[in-house]
């Protein structure tokens, strides 16, 4: 699972925790100004020193920061050199982690008891809630003052026409006329209802370009070589953010895409069936990919997933609590709700086995039997020992 996916995982999961909870509920995007570019070395420095760095290895590290030099090429022509004063390079390997330094108090100056903020590389967003849209405002407006002292004190240029806010509305109320998609991390939210409809209709359009080639490829390549064709400019794709939007009502538009794939590379008209191509290709289909990777999160987030605590010998003992939500789009997009109902759905023997395990069988079961829907799952491998 992807880092990105889980940074976007983890805001989500909050903002359905607040919304269930009734509050009203934003999300501020906050975007900066050539960020990397920006550091100032004096205050680089004395971040180093008050987390403990020992001065040698700030001399150091500082040694490594400071003294570089750019210049310009142009029609075979170069520039004088000219000192650059401020910033870290972000091909390095040094540089992001100083620059994780530099941002590393930003969380705890944005931390409160209606906010929590999350930090990724240079894209800092937080999650705002309030009793009432009055309420709300009056928070976003102390976050935006609190965000603009910060970056005066620690000189980094925050883009304010970039910055993005994000008002939560899943009653039925909502007009989703209005509504429009807001990038973060690769992924398009919808800007209201936390819907990944237009993420899967740019996803769409990268599968059609990519079955594009697919078929071109088609008339010379051989069936293995078009299976690594897939596996390399197809699955990928899928697999980016799938966690979030793998249980979304658009989720069949990027199946029939993959029957596609699969019809081309068989060289099969579209009145087949692909049931029997994913099983003999051993392809997984998008909403097994997406239990799969709903399973990974419940394996590598314990402490978000409680189980009942008693010594009684129940059929529902190794089980995990499922949240009681009143919002059906939070019944559907909550990966707490959704990663505990299909662990429950695990055979006994299963959830009882580590990761490695559960992975390796359920992947065999899940190409025999190729998924069409979420719901599939739930009747073809709902626990009945």
């Amino acid at each position: 699972m992807d880092s990105t996916s889980m940074a976007m995982s983890d805001l989500v999961r909050k903002c359905f925790s607040s919304l269930e909870n009734d509050n009203k509920t934003a999300v501020i995007m906050y975007d900066f100004s050539r960020a990397f570019d920006c550091l100032n070395w004096d205050i680089i420095r004395e971040k180093l020193l008050f987390y403990g760095v020992q001065r040698t290895s700030v001399d150091f590290l500082m040694g490594f920061a400071q003294d570089w030099r750019q210049l310009v090429s142009f029609e075979g022509q170069l520039s004088d050199p000219l000192p650059l004063g401020a910033g870290v390079r972000q091909g390095t390997i040094t540089g992001p982690k100083i620059f994780n330094i530099y941002m590393n108090d930003l969380p705890r100056a944005l931390q409160s008891d209606h906010s929590e903020p999350f930090l990724y590389a240079d894209d800092p967003s937080i999650v705002v809630w309030g009793n009432s849209e009055e309420q709300l405002q009056e928070h976003i407006d102390r976050f935006n003052m609190t965000m603009r002292r910060w970056c005066q004190a620690n000189k980094v240029c925050l883009n304010e026409e970039k910055t993005k806010i994000i008002k939560f509305n899943l009653g039925p109320s909502r007009n989703t006329d209005d509504e429009s998609a807001v990038p973060l991390l690769g992924i398009m939210m919808a800007s209201s209802s936390l819907g990944w409809q237009d993420h899967i209709s740019s996803l769409i359009s990268k599968l059609g370009s990519s079955l594009f080639v697919l078929r071109k490829l088609s008339n010379s390549l051989s069936i293995d070589v078009l299976k690594t064709v897939y596996y390399a400019s197809i699955e990928p794709h899928i697999r980016y953010g799938l966690l979030l939007w793998g249980n979304s009502y658009h989720t069949v538009r990027v199946l029939r895409k993959q029957k596609a794939a699969l019809r081309i590379t068989k060289s099969v008209s579209d009145s087949i069936s692909c049931r029997p191509i994913f099983t003999e290709f051993s392809i997984l289909t998008v909403y097994g990919l997406y239990i799969i990777e709903l399973l990974t999160y419940v394996y590598s987030n314990e402490d978000l997933f409680p189980r009942p605590v008693h010594d009684h010998a129940t059929r529902d003992r190794d089980k995990l609590k499922t949240e009681r939500l009143r919002l059906t789009t939070s019944q559907k997009g909550n990966l707490t709700y959704m990663g505990a109902k299909v662990f429950n759905a695990l055979p006994l023997r299963l959830r009882q086995e580590p990761l490695k395990t559960v992975k390796q069988e359920l992947k065999k079961k899940l190409i025999n039997v190729p998924l069409y829907s979420v719901n599939e799952f739930f009747d073809s491998f709902a626990d009945n020992e």
